[in-house]
């Protein structure tokens, strides 16, 4: 747990100063990013959706987005670029044609095999390797941000 010194609770962060963290978290992230795109020719969340299709053949695109904390569509299209690239083929089931899973090709079993490390991305690591006490903290924290934004009923919508 983080003990709050006697310097922080007589000064407390400034909005800016707070503004500049998330810029930090932001741009390592995309800085992160775009090295993997580099290393092994995909950019960071493609490479995070084949790494899960990897680890578990015949994943289905529902289950993916749920692994990855994304909405379905944008899981739809990670999938589809994955499959032109030719580092996974879609099996539709015999009975439900509704039903899609998602294996990965030879080609994109060779990719995650020589891909540089963490695949799931910069933050998934981080936050994963993170003591609880921090992560709650830092849930709390965010939450309390996104309350604010109230992206439902006003300032986003």
């Amino acid at each position: 747990m983080t003990i709050t010194t006697e310097r922080e609770q007589a000064h407390p962060p400034t909005p800016q100063a707070v503004l500049q963290q998330l810029r930090v978290v932001l741009r390592a992230a995309q800085r992160y990013s775009a090295q993997m795109e580099k290393q092994a020719g995909l950019p960071g969340a493609q490479m995070w959706a084949l790494q899960e299709i990897v680890d578990t053949p015949g994943l289905r695109v529902g289950d993916l987005a749920v692994r990855m904390s994304l909405h379905p569509s944008t899981t739809s299209n990670l999938v589809e670029r994955l499959e032109t690239g030719g580092y996974i083929t879609k099996l539709r089931n015999a009975t439900d044609q509704r039903v899609v899973k998602l294996q990965p090709t030879d080609a994109g079993l060779q990719l995650v095999s020589r891909s540089p490390m963490p695949r799931r991305g910069l933050l998934p690591e981080v936050l994963g390797a993170m003591p609880v006490a921090d992560l709650m903290q830092v849930h709390a924290g965010l939450q309390a941000l996104v309350n604010r934004l109230d992206v439902d009923g006003g300032l986003l919508s």
